[in-house]
């Protein structure tokens, strides 16, 4: 799991997400007893804008990621501080020169 499917656990009742994790997938087939296997695949993605108010890329993204339109303009104010803060966790970014 990723650590944005952690962004999406976490905040999921906030954002109204009806994002899929790997977790969740993972969750249900252990449930059911169904074998699988699984393969892991790096993915990424430039955030920087996200932490620029204003910056329209940056709220796109964030738009995106939480898929709330607007997201910076209608979520409440602790809402976008734990998102931001949780996207700068080492399981969602990495700092880059």
């Amino acid at each position: 799991d990723s650590g944005w499917g952690g962004l999406w656990r976490r905040y999921r009742d906030q954002v109204h997400s009806r994002c899929v994790t790997t977790a969740d997938i993972k969750s249900f087939l252990d449930s059911k007893g169904i074998p699988y296997r699984s393969h892991r695949f790096a993915s990424s993605i430039d955030i920087t804008e996200c932490f620029t108010p204003g910056d329209e890329k940056g709220e796109l993204m964030l738009d995106f990621l939480t898929e709330i339109l607007e997201f910076s303009k209608s979520a409440r104010p602790e809402l976008k501080v734990g998102v931001l803060e949780m996207l700068k966790q080492p399981g969602c970014s990495r700092e880059v020169d």
